[in-house]
């Protein structure tokens, strides 16, 4: 492992060298004769996987024949696998094993940056490039609190409310409840009760059958942007090698009670992989999930009994708390172009200055059901442009998405965490800690039911203040031990 980067200390400075001799983005280092071989490794799949080779397709065949720059893309098919490879990589002698642009996300990155494997963005995008995109998106790319920008933003994506509008409005005309109430956590829970006992009464003879109103994907991100929005962040990048770790038993209590114990009561739920796959067999009506998945979201329901029904899709901003500031987590993964030789690395930046042009921007992230990057892009001209022009209708949810989104940049509403060394580590513990505690417990909740308790007696020892603090106590105990690694 040491000879190894000591070979890639060695190639960083010899391209640095050569930048100062010669001038970093020197045309002349391609030749279409013996085109500059480009390696892409990403976690695409789905949407993401098809557009992304659609668009290497054309750059290969176009302004890459030209300059003579050839690209090729190993997709990963999951980010644990991404992450697995990333890892194999780095481990082997041989540095020719890493490919030559990651798409990665900041924690991923940011171990690659200790180990000095990232090229500057900066080194080939000119002040005026960088200027052309979204401030936040780019900044998400800044690894240190004064460093470089390591990543190249190419897409984004968000949080967003989907939601079964024909059900939901249903259940609003017998119950008088609004689309108002689900702008808060807090009002999400209380809506989920009262969905939980109106399907309950629908079927009088048969007691505690009511139904769960909603649910989330990727739970790290409601506790991550939830804790940010009460403001008490769990985890921060200090700008050095360790995140600041400052836990608030306070939030995490808002946390708990807005969604471990809806859950345990049967109001939120989780039964497939995704919460549209829950949807689409109308075992919820509402989640919060990406706003690259928005496409999945059903455009009908099939139940148990084999009863399919088309319903409308509605859609919002995802929930806040009540008492925390409107934010919206960031998502989605940046470029980073890994060290080698210079004539690689100006041919792996001409690649990534070409996906983020205008055009070849707009029609990668939209196919790939995601924002744009640029400020140009992003805006409501453009994308309704697009959305006119587009050979096929764009989906209708995709559009939806996208306009909510853009209000989200204007607004600046848009947030992410900078990243450090435990920064991901944390993240799925967290999620894991808060996910397996609420499944389990819902089992005895209903295991306690059939043995003949009320709902109420089976849920009182579960959601009581020692439960709460014998969970909180092993949670931070857990933190503390990663960050002693």
């Amino acid at each position: 492992m040491k000879e190894k980067l000591k070979k890639w200390t060695a190639i960083g400075m010899a391209v640095l060298c050569a930048c100062q001799f010669m001038g970093c983005g020197d045309t002349e280092l391609l030749d279409p004769e013996n085109p500059a071989r480009v390696v892409v490794w990403d976690y695409y799949s789905g949407y993401q996987l098809l557009a992304l080779n659609e668009m290497i397709e054309e750059f290969n065949q176009t302004i890459g024949m030209e300059q003579g720059i050839i690209v090729e893309n190993v997709a990963m098919g999951s980010i644990a696998g991404l992450n697995s490879a990333i890892s194999t990589a780095v481990q082997e002698e041989d540095a020719d094993e890493m490919p030559d642009i990651i798409c990665m996300y900041p924690d991923i990155a940011y171990d690659l940056e200790e180990k000095n494997l990232l090229v500057s963005i900066e080194d080939y995008f000119s002040k005026e490039e960088l200027a052309e995109f979204v401030p936040s998106f780019l900044e998400a790319g800044r690894l240190t609190e004064n460093g470089d920008i390591k990543l190249i933003p190419v897409s984004k994506s968000t949080e967003l409310l989907m939601y079964n509008k024909t059900d939901f409005d249903r259940f609003a005309k017998a119950t008088g409840v609004s689309m108002e109430d689900m702008e808060t956590m807090e009002g999400m829970a209380q809506t989920a009760a009262k969905y939980y006992e109106w399907t309950d009464a629908l079927t009088p003879d048969i007691p505690e059958d009511g139904k769960a109103f909603f649910g989330r994907d990727a739970l790290e991100n409601y506790i991550i942007i939830g804790a940010k929005q009460l403001g008490h962040p769990i985890l921060e990048g200090n700008g050095e090698k360790d995140g600041i770790w400052e836990p608030d038993k306070e939030t995490f209590r808002a946390l708990w009670d807005n969604y471990y114990i809806p859950y345990i009561n049967g109001y939120f739920a989780a039964y497939g992989k995704f919460r549209s796959d829950d949807a689409k067999t109308g075992q919820i009506i509402a989640a919060v999930c990406s706003s690259s998945g928005v496409s999945y979201f059903p455009e009908k329901v099939t139940l148990k009994s084999d009863m399919t029904y088309k319903i409308e899709t509605g859609m919002s901003f995802a929930p806040v708390f009540e008492s925390g500031t409107a934010e919206a987590l960031m998502q989605g993964a940046g470029y980073g172009i890994i060290r080698s030789d210079e004539k690689t690395q100006y041919a792996a930046a001409e690649f990534l200055k070409w996906l983020t042009n205008k055009e070849q921007n707009l029609q990668f992230s939209i196919n790939a059901n995601y924002m744009p990057v640029t400020k140009e892009a992003v805006s409501r001209e453009a994308l309704m442009e697009f959305y006119e022009k587009a050979q096929e209708p764009v989906n209708k949810n995709i559009k939806k998405s996208t306009e909510l989104f853009g209000s989200l940049i204007e607004e600046g509403k848009l947030w992410v965490g900078k990243p450090s060394r435990h920064y991901g580590e944390i993240r799925y513990y967290l999620a894991d800690a808060l996910e397996q505690r609420a499944e389990e417990d819902r089992k005895n909740v209903l295991l306690y039911m059939d043995l003949g308790m009320t709902r109420e007696m089976a849920v009182e020892g579960f959601a009581s203040d020692e439960y709460f603090d014998k969970w909180y106590d092993q949670l931070v105990k857990g933190i503390n031990q990663i960050l002693e690694q």
